[in-house]
């Protein structure tokens, strides 16, 4: 396997987790919170701290894609 076909997998892999985080927040935003329930509110903290954990990776992912890129056409 060439590094050109390797930067293009890595970079679909990286678009298809930005779509699918996409995804997930726009289907949650539509959700009511309860106050009052605390698993509930354990559970929402627990999604959110897991989908910052899947946009860093993404944007640490890409970060190094665009300097790949910018040393390639430099």
């Amino acid at each position: 396997m060439d590094s050109s076909s390797s930067n293009s997998d890595e970079e679909a892999n990286v678009c298809f987790m930005a779509d699918e985080a996409g995804s997930s927040v726009l289907e949650d935003s539509d959700n009511e919170v309860d106050f009052t329930d605390i698993d509930n509110l354990r559970l929402t903290y627990q999604k959110a701290i897991s989908n910052n954990g899947m946009i860093a990776f993404v944007y640490k992912t890409m970060k190094k894609i665009i300097k790949m890129l910018v040393k390639k056409f430099n």
